[in-house]
């Protein structure tokens, strides 16, 4: 995935960054070619905006890769 794609998913940096819970300038940052897990964050996010009752319940979680979750 590139940084210009999931910018265009979200609409716009600010919206991306909302999604995921980090600065706008952070995204500027991003090499053009965004390398996993950060890519599958994004598509993950992506279908759980367009598909709001696929998950639900404490499934309806935003993806954080393990080695950023504070719990495990």
């Amino acid at each position: 995935m590139t940084k210009s794609e999931a910018i265009k998913m979200f609409g716009s940096v600010g919206e991306l960054a909302a999604a995921l819970k980090i600065t706008r300038h952070a995204i500027y940052q991003w090499p053009e070619k965004i390398k996993e897990p950060r890519a599958s964050q994004i598509k993950l996010i992506a279908l759980q905006r367009a598909n709001p009752g696929l998950f639900s319940g404490s499934e309806n979680k935003t993806y954080q890769h393990p080695k950023e979750d504070p719990a495990a």
